[in-house]
């Protein structure tokens, strides 16, 4: 692949994922989304402030700046392992030092499931409603911590996916800066002082109590079906 190219893509990759829709989406309801709760500028703090209706419009954008890159990258380009690589590095630079806002900007875990869905499609799908079980289910619902567990299990599961592992080189990078860009949650969650949602979503509310537990019985029951298939007529 030419140089140039690659210098394309990553240069376009960087300021795409530098649109600041968190901050836009913010003002277009009068609101310095910078001046509001945690003063981030990504969907859970837009949640916060604006609603959940907000909230997951800004992060379905977000989550859109990082899959055109990449997809481009990959399926319009052909770019090799490595330019993929550097296309998904810059595109969470982009999310997290945004040259619009004086190189501020969020956290970038939005950014980071739009180069998923490019890389895995309908099993990126899977990894975010798992990460939303853990929201709700296992941490409190803490985002920001189920946001470092989800980046850190990519490079756990990194071999079960042969498209992770196309981009493999990116992960260890990213999973730094998407843990450097939450140093201050951590140390809130160390003296055990992060905020959490008080509520959620109304569809949230309507989900019942042993949900982890059913979709688990659900798995298992598929897992085993499977099995039955694999076996195949005596």
């Amino acid at each position: 692949m030419e140089w140039y190219l690659v210098v394309g893509l990553c240069a376009f990759a960087y300021f795409f994922c530098s649109l600041p829709f968190g901050y836009v989406v913010a003002r277009t309801r009068n609101v310095n989304i910078r001046e509001s709760g945690s003063g981030n500028i990504g969907g859970t703090n837009v949640a916060r402030a604006l609603g959940f209706k907000y909230g997951f419009l800004v992060a379905g954008l977000d989550a859109f700046k990082g899959l055109l890159p990449l997809f481009l990258a990959l399926y319009v380009f052909r770019a090799p392992w490595w330019a993929a690589s550097l296309v998904f590095i810059f595109s969470i630079i982009g999310a997290r030092y945004s040259v619009f806002l004086k190189f501020k900007g969020g956290k970038g875990v939005a950014v980071l499931v739009g180069n998923l869905l490019a890389l895995l499609g309908w099993k990126a799908l899977v990894m975010v409603f798992c990460y939303f079980l853990v929201v709700i289910f296992l941490t409190k619902r803490r985002v920001s911590l189920a946001s470092l567990l989800f980046v850190s299990s990519l490079l756990v599961i990194v071999a079960l996916f042969p498209a992770l592992l196309y981009v493999s080189m990116a992960l260890p990078v990213i999973a730094f800066l998407i843990w450097w860009a939450h140093k201050d949650n951590i140390k809130r969650l160390i003296r055990n002082e992060e905020p959490s949602f008080e509520r959620l979503p109304e569809f949230f509310n309507k989900l019942p109590d042993d949900l982890l537990g059913q979709v688990i019985e659900k798995l298992q029951w598929l897992i085993d079906k499977l099995k039955d298939l694999n076996k195949g007529p005596r």
